[in-house]
């Protein structure tokens, strides 16, 4: 009885582990830094290569490097969670695509011009459990790859178009 307990609650920790990197993505995706910030212990360190410090700092930096991105959205794969008490190990492959405002006007269109990112990387994590709660205390961000082309938002009238903000549909459908 005691091996099933344990086995419930690995599965309910990696549940409640998968559904914090979901928001993260999420809040990330629609420009939620109150739900972002969420994601992480108050005393959490972030490393994302050109960013690394707290999550307050993290959270500005993001503010100001999100300033020109019109589209955000994350892919994250099946994240490897090995537990370990209160502790787990987590690494979570993610494709990253951002569409960044170039300042410039497509000649074809007379609409935005952007500059496509294309990123590969891996959220490499240690979540610890405080009080009940699974957040990010550590995470490195691993750089894979990275690609950029030019890139498009002009899909037409009448398609949902994603918004960075409460006004997406994701939003609207609650």
């Amino acid at each position: 009885m005691a091996e099933q307990f344990d086995v419930v609650g690995r599965l309910e920790a990696e549940r409640a582990i998968t559904c914090v990197l979901q928001r993260y993505v999420r809040a990330n995706d629609r420009l939620q830094l109150d739900e972002l910030a969420l994601a992480y212990h108050p005393d959490a360190y972030d490393d994302h290569g050109t960013y690394k410090g707290d999550v307050p700092g993290l959270l500005a930096w993001i503010a100001d490097r999100h300033r020109t991105i019109d589209q955000s959205m994350h892919l994250i794969g099946t994240p490897l969670i090995e537990q370990d008490g209160l502790a787990a190990y987590v690494e979570t492959p993610c494709i990253l695509v951002q569409h960044e405002r170039t300042g410039c006007i497509d000649l074809a269109t007379r609409l935005p011009a952007y500059c496509r990112y294309t990123f590969g990387l891996r959220y490499v994590d240690r979540f610890e459990c405080r009080g009940g709660d699974w957040r990010i205390a550590r995470r490195t961000v691993v750089w894979e790859w990275s690609s950029q082309s030019a890139g498009t938002l002009a899909m037409g009238p009448t398609w949902v178009m994603a918004q960075r903000s409460r006004a997406d549909a994701v939003y609207e459908a609650r």
